[in-house]
């Protein structure tokens, strides 16, 4: 609780109080930001824009740990989108 009454003061100026939701929301996003981070990468950014590889857009199945990852990405990014809906439309 004593969390939630100083990211009230320190972000909102303490004069708002934050809904529940935008705190899940806030959860969410820190979440969604470290299961980016997480995923390796096996392509850089230069073979996009050079074609040097023609595999880099060629569909691989990820397994294990990878998959894991992919999906609760997928997940967590479909909840944050919705929540920051519905915690807008719950405000106003």
């Amino acid at each position: 609780m004593f969390l939630i009454a100083k990211i009230n003061k320190v972000v909102l100026g303490g004069k708002k109080k934050m809904h529940w939701l935008d705190i899940v929301n806030i959860i969410i996003a820190v979440l969604l930001v470290i299961a980016v981070l997480l995923q390796s990468s096996q392509d850089d950014i230069k073979d996009a824009f050079s074609g040097e590889r023609s595999d880099l857009f060629k569909n691989k199945k990820s397994r294990g740990l990878e998959r894991i990852l992919k999906i609760a990405t997928l997940i967590l990014a479909i909840l944050f989108i919705i929540l920051t809906v519905i915690s807008r439309v719950v405000t106003f």
